[in-house]
């Protein structure tokens, strides 16, 4: 009876081990269309300019470019382009821009998707400026915002 339980409890050792080896082991799946659709938000990398991009499942969608109130720059205006096209690629993204606003020049994008961010940048085709940015689903900021300002309030009134 003793050898058999030995006998079981390495077999069951020696299971878990090769389960949480194969586990280790195991990539994580890149996002699909789907589950980027929606609105990006997020600041370029040195603060300088807000960055809003909403994608559609059909491959078109919006990209927008302002700078912050407070920043000289913010006189220029919001340069709104159109997503004519966007693909996906693994982990990578692709976003063909045609400006739509008068003072918005030709321009495209690609990045990367980590976990629950879009890195992208942005960049001009004539004059070859450059916008990295990471940028996350409005609907998820907007909650955790909500949370945390709400669980400040709480603690502010005690």
């Amino acid at each position: 009876m003793r050898n058999n339980l030995c006998v079981a409890l390495l077999a069951l050792t020696l299971s878990l081990t090769i389960n949480s080896a194969a586990q280790a082991h195991k990539r994580a799946t890149p996002p699909t269309v789907n589950e980027l659709v929606g609105a990006w938000i997020g600041l370029e990398s040195g603060g300088g300019e807000f960055i809003r991009v909403e994608l559609d499942a059909d491959g078109s969608g919006y990209l927008a470019v302002v700078a912050p109130s407070n920043f000289i720059t913010h006189d220029y205006g919001v340069q709104v382009y159109r997503v004519s096209g966007w693909s996906l690629n693994g982990w990578r993204i692709a976003c063909e821009l045609t400006p739509i606003s008068s003072h918005a020049e030709p321009a495209q994008a690609n990045g990367e998707v980590f976990v629950s961010s879009l890195r992208l940048n942005v960049h001009g085709v004539k004059r070859r400026w450059k916008i990295e940015s990471t940028l996350y689903m409005e609907s998820l900021v907007d909650h955790s915002n909500t949370e945390t300002k709400d669980a400040i309030a709480a603690m502010q009134r005690k």
